[in-house]
């Protein structure tokens, strides 16, 4: 069961010297209410319309507790006002109103002159606080933020009024801010308290807002039938992943996805109105990383997209996040590449050799880590005839190509993947053993054309593996592609981030 929030109760020793105060008339002039303070004082919270929807002869309002009105705004914004039969300035016992209205609702108040009664799991001992009832319209999911408040929140939901368990508890969920973030899920006409508490001793300004959504892991689940897209948002949203292609301490959206047939998959973020990283995790929300991708190649608008192989029933989570603290408007798009695969089968072709072929009237069956996301391909099965370090490269081509080697199939694990080794040309190497087959695919970056295929094996790259204070290395091929990448390579020291370059971009073998 989860943590109960307790409610800090006075002690009978204090209750009886009250009692004992009172019977002796040691109050002079007894106000008709303990807790009536100065005009002056500030205010629980503050009305952000001029009609505060009091009752005149109780004070009370239609959609708040009897200590606080309420009133909406133009923007469907609702903030408490102050009890006019008691003063701007007052003690409000919990609940101090309640939150109604069509969603999302905010509410503006201040927590200073409140009294510390309650505390959540994850903090508010200490602060004052103030509750507020929430009744939720419909079935469905809830999240509730302090973005905006003045002071360090720690938020936390109660089931009930008041008195029930805690339902959740965040102190600093709000990715980028000291604000907090958490969100529920409730059945139609399920009340239960929403207390803004704070971190510390104090109170202070604080906003509450409501709205409909989840910012938990899955936030949504793509919706069976091929293609979809998913909307959502990271602009209230909570860093629950990092990834090993973004920045860290970004707020991030999680979706699942369960692949209806075995095949390659395509997840993008198409239509996002900020630069996103978008990764695929294993299972739900807990697995390994599969798959990461922060622009697309050969996009410039910060759109990211992946493919990846998938088998019948595997359920993956994809994770959309911002790069380097951007957020915004979030789309998702999941769709199923249908191309064939191979085009063509060589067999066991002994080396060397060089195929020719066009992927003009080729369809998409899959794309590489590198590129070739949203291009045509054409692959080629082949099966090495002997052990050796085998070299692909397609110099000669017409068009900007993508090389990729796919292990054992078209749905197997990419052994190696290279875009531009000098030029607009592509090249990988891979030692392959006897009998070993890969899937070659000649891909492009957003283009197509005429291609050649050279097959050969090759041997080390030598020096080219190694790092070392001189500038450049021996195999001229790897070198000018490395050094057009970075400079300091042939200028300055052959270090390892060359070594890294030669191997990871430029079809460098190194044993």
């Amino acid at each position: 069961m989860a943590p109960r929030a307790h409610r800090r109760r006075p002690s009978a020793a204090l209750l009886l010297a009250l009692v004992g105060l009172v019977s002796t008339g040691c109050f002079e002039d007894s106000p008709s209410d303990p807790f009536e303070t100065s005009p002056t004082s500030g205010a629980p919270a503050t009305g952000s319309s001029s009609d505060s929807g009091n009752d005149a002869s109780t004070g009370h309002g239609s959609s708040t507790s009897p200590s606080s009105t309420g009133s909406a705004d133009s923007t469907g914004s609702t903030t408490p006002e102050p009890d006019s039969s008691t003063g701007d300035s007052q003690h409000v016992p919990c609940p101090a109103g309640s939150i109604d209205g069509p969603l999302p609702v905010t509410i503006d108040a201040d927590t200073s002159e409140q009294h510390d009664e309650l505390a959540g799991s994850c903090g508010g001992g200490s602060a004052p606080e103030l509750g507020y009832t929430f009744t939720a319209p419909a079935a469905g999911s809830y999240v509730f933020d302090t973005g905006g408040s003045a002071v360090d929140t720690v938020l936390y939901l109660l089931d009930g009024v008041c008195e029930g368990p805690e339902l959740g508890c965040n102190d600093d969920g709000l990715a980028g801010s000291n604000a907090s973030l958490t969100s529920v899920t409730l059945g139609a006409g399920q009340t239960i308290t929403v207390v803004v508490d704070a971190f510390g001793v104090s109170g202070g300004a604080v906003r509450l807002t409501v709205s409909e959504g989840n910012v938990g892991c899955p936030a949504q689940v793509v919706p069976p039938g091929l293609p979809q897209t998913v909307l959502d948002q990271t602009l209230i949203a909570t860093d629950q992943f990092e990834s090993s292609c973004g920045t860290a301490d970004e707020g991030d959206q999680a979706f699942t996805f369960t692949a209806p047939t075995t095949g390659i998959y395509r997840f993008d973020t198409g239509g996002s109105d900020f630069d996103t990283t978008l990764f695929v995790l294993d299972g739900s929300c807990e697995g390994r990383e599969l798959a990461c991708n922060d622009d697309a190649p050969g996009t410039f608008d910060g759109r990211s997209g992946l493919a990846l192989p998938l088998q019948a029933g595997q359920e993956v989570t994809a994770v959309v996040e911002g790069f380097l603290g951007q957020a915004g408007n979030l789309a998702l798009n999941v769709s199923r590449l249908s191309g064939t695969c191979p085009d063509e089968d060589l067999g066991s072709q002994p080396l060397p050799f060089v195929v020719m072929g066009s992927t003009l009237a080729a369809d998409e069956a899959s794309a590489g880590s590198c590129g070739g996301l949203g291009g045509p391909d054409y692959s080629y099965e082949w099966t090495a005839p002997t052990d050796a370090v085998v070299r692909f490269d397609t110099a000669g081509s017409g068009f900007d190509t993508v090389l990729y080697l796919l292990e054992g199939s078209c749905l197997g694990p990419e052994r190696v993947c290279n875009d531009d080794a000098g030029g607009t040309a592509a090249a990988a190497s891979a030692y392959l053993l006897a009998g070993q087959t890969v899937e070659i695919v000649i891909d492009g970056t957003g283009a197509a054309g005429d291609f050649m295929l050279t097959v050969e094996e090759t041997t080390d790259s030598g020096d080219c593996c190694t790092p070392r204070m001189e500038p450049g290395c021996e195999q001229l091929p790897i070198q000018v592609c490395v050094c057009t990448m970075d400079a300091y390579c042939c200028n300055t020291s052959w270090d390892a981030m060359c070594v890294n370059a030669a191997v990871d971009s430029c079809g460098a073998i190194c044993l």
